[in-house]
């Protein structure tokens, strides 16, 4: 598929990682479509209920921060798609351009509503008759087992484009609150959009740096940095008119790149909804003056 980035396709500092995540759900969403030979609304389990392929992780590296991508540069995506026993579908989407390859590795799990009126989902799988065409995978991607054990709390360290994230609850910072948009963070189902949990962070993460004076004098957060790698691990979702809590748990700085780990959870209960890991490029100086020489992350 080609795309032509334009005004839709862009944010205030590049291309918007918000239309990214979108454009890579939708093109996994279809392959799976495809390789079970049914479109989405006729996807059912055995008892007959509607089922939706949930995101259970998204690992995102790109080749070079998203201020990169400029309007009219062309893209190419590719999709290669597999799944493992009946719930699970892995894939691996590039969205490639003359510059630069942004790549997503992406996990979903199928699983229907508790109930008609609420978005509290259970596993699921397809009924006998969907049969799936794509590749079967003898073992579990490395990808699941990583977010099983992230979702269990076990891990002591967890690493993204290099730099290594401590799980040290103590360096928490005070928690942002914020109620998601139903006009643009849910979707045509109703529940928590899986492409609005970087923005949902990216929000939480301007808000506590301007809290605490993180960004480089004189500039805004969002066009002081672009993304150049995200992990989030998805958990549970979150009623419509339900507030958020993000939690800053880790913020550095290492020259030219920040790396922030970000907890979700919902204000009612503080249950957790996701982790978001983020690794962002940032430039020094006056608004608008980005350095677009800069190399590619590591």
């Amino acid at each position: 598929m080609r795309i032509v980035v334009n005004m839709p396709q862009m944010a205030a500092n590049g291309l918007s990682e918000n239309w990214l995540f979108r454009h890579c759900g939708d093109c996994h969403w279809q392959e799976l479509c495809s390789s079970l030979g049914a479109p989405s609304s006729a996807l059912r389990d055995a008892a007959g209920q509607r089922l939706y392929p949930t995101f259970v992780a998204i690992l995102a590296r790109y080749e070079r921060p998203l201020w990169d991508v400029e309007e009219n540069d062309v893209f190419d995506t590719s999709v290669r798609l597999s799944h493992f026993g009946q719930s699970f579908f892995h894939s691996e989407v590039a969205f490639a351009g003359a510059r630069a390859t942004y790549g997503m590795e992406m996990l979903t799990a199928f699983a229907s509503r508790e109930s008609p009126d609420r978005n509290a989902l259970r596993k699921s799988v397809p009924a006998k008759e969907f049969r799936y065409t794509s590749e079967a995978l003898r073992e579990a991607p490395p990808l699941l087992g990583l977010s099983k054990t992230m979702r269990r709390g076990d891990l002591a360290r967890h690493e993204v484009a290099g730099h290594v994230f401590g799980f040290d609850a103590g360096a928490a910072m005070a928690p942002v609150t914020l109620e998601p948009n139903p006009y643009f963070d849910y979707n045509g189902a109703n529940l928590l959009y899986f492409a609005a949990y970087p923005t949902l962070t990216d929000t939480i993460e301007r808000a506590v740096v301007r809290r605490e004076g993180l960004a480089p004098t004189g500039l805004d957060w969002a066009l002081a940095s672009s993304t150049v790698a995200r992990d989030v691990f998805y958990y549970r979702n979150l009623e419509i008119g339900d507030a958020l809590r993000g939690t800053v748990r880790s913020f550095e700085r290492a020259g030219d790149t920040a790396f922030t780990w970000i907890r979700l959870s919902a204000a009612d209960d503080d249950m957790a909804v996701a982790d978001v890991f983020t690794v962002k490029r940032l430039v020094d100086g006056p608004i608008g003056k980005v350095d677009r020489s800069l190399p590619p992350a590591g």
